[in-house]
């Protein structure tokens, strides 16, 4: 026998993503940040003379992980 007449519901959340401010720890090191916003990025640079270790590019995740 099939039931007629029920009815489901779903339940959404919406919210935004934010990820952590970037706090810059070297003296020869400089960041560029778009925001804190889910796509925004975090570009890294150094001077001539020095080179950054690790990725130059961070981008703010779904997940709220950079």
């Amino acid at each position: 026998m099939t039931k007629y007449n029920s009815l489901s519901y779903v339940r959404k959340v919406i919210q935004a993503i934010h990820c952590d401010p970037i706090t810059v720890k070297g003296a020869h090191l400089t960041v560029r940040v778009e925001g804190t916003k889910l796509g925004h990025s975090a570009i890294f640079q150094c001077p001539k003379g020095y080179w950054v270790s690790g990725s130059t590019n961070l981008t703010c995740q779904a997940s709220g992980e950079d």
